[in-house]
Parts: C-alpha cells; sequence; structure tokens
C-alpha cells in the first residue's frame, strides 16, 4: 500500500478498500476464465453491489488488460443501439473467441420492466441465445453506407433473416457480465 494517513482509521479503511478491489478483480478474472483453473468460468455473471464501488471500472479494466473482446451495454442506450453494438461484436469475432458483453446499470437496461427481462432471458439462454430485432434495419443501413460506414453496415446486414425485416444475432459465442446496483440478495430491494 503506497498511501498511509495519519489515522489507523483512515488508513484501515483504505486496506478494506483494497481488499474489495482485489476480491472483485478475482470474480471478474473468474468469470471471464482469466484465472486459469480446472473448473471452467461461468457462462454468464451478475456483480451487484452499491453505486460507486468500481464495478464497471474493475471490469473494464481486467477484460482490457486481457485483450479480451467487449462490448459495452449502458443504460439509455436505445434497442437500436444496443443491436448494433451487439452485432458488430459478434460480427468482429475470429476463430472461437468469445464476445464479452458487459451490461452496466442493470437496473434500468435488464430488470427496469418484464418485457425487458424477458428479452434479455432470452440473450443469455442456455440454448440458442439470440438477440432479436423485430423492425426494419434498412434505413439504418442507408444511414451508415451514406456516412462512410460501409464495413459497419456490412457487419450487421449479415444478421437479417431472409422474409422479415429485422434482425436475429445469435450469441452463443457471447459471456455476459452484468453489473447492477441492487443488492441482489436482499428481498425487499429486489421486489
Amino acid at each position: 500500500m503506497a498511501i498511509k494517513f495519519n489515522s489507523a482509521v483512515q488508513t484501515a479503511y483504505l486496506q478494506q478498500g483494497e481488499i474489495r478491489n482485489d476480491e472483485l478483480k478475482d470474480l471478474v478474472r473468474n468469470a471471464t476464465g482469466i484465472n486459469k483453473k480446472i473448473i471452467t468460468a461461468t457462462m454468464h455473471t451478475i456483480l451487484s453491489g452499491a453505486p460507486g464501488v468500481g464495478k464497471t471500472y474493475t471490469t473494464i479494466a481486467e477484460l482490457e488488460a486481457n485483450n479480451i473482446s467487449y462490448v459495452l451495454i449502458t443504460a439509455g442506450m436505445t434497442e437500436i443501439e444496443v443491436t448494433m453494438r451487439l452485432a458488430n461484436g459478434i460480427a468482429k469475432l475470429k476463430g472461437n473467441k468469445e464476445l464479452v458483453v458487459v451490461v452496466d446499470d442493470a437496473d434500468d437496461v435488464i430488470f427496469g420492466n418484464l418485457a425487458t427481462l424477458n428479452r434479455w432471458k432470452i440473450a443469455t439462454a442456455d440454448m440458442n441465445p439470440m438477440w432479436s430485432y423485430p423492425k426494419s434495419i434498412n434505413n439504418t443501413l442507408v444511414q451508415l453506407e451514406k456516412a462512410g460506414r460501409d464495413r459497419e453496415a456490412e457487419r450487421i446486414a449479415q444478421f437479417q433473416v431472409e422474409g422479415s425485416l429485422g434482425l436475429e444475432i445469435p450469441l452463443d459465442k457471447a459471456r455476459f457480465i452484468v453489473l447492477c446496483n441492487t443488492d441482489l440478495e436482499d428481498v425487499e430491494q429486489v421486489k
């Protein structure tokens, strides 16, 4: 520990924070398979805790430090923004690589209402996980091409379903890390 306070209480708080940060890093490493263990990493992980404790920062830092492909889904993103991010992330994968999908502020993004909860349940299913976008994607593709983003338009277009206007993105090569501020062990907060 590099910082030491004159107060033993402040020093103790700092030490506790470092221990919690190390524990969080270890959870992220286990969730993504960074820690090489005999037991394989879990497919999906939920990390819950108070706002501001470093869930997002630590998760992203560990993914980047280990060169793991990821996309970040955050509160406030539109349905098409989430769809494009997932499509681009999956389309860029090579070989047997996986994409880590970090869902930040899942209290709003996933757990906001039953419709979104059901949609994410399908996206993280054990069999045939899928993200569906049932609306026309044609205007978005045209706008991307006009903006000179042809490669991105091609990556997204590959998920168009014949006879349908929208997209279906298979998520069998995606691992989800869900970050939320709700204490999922507290029955009152989960209601």
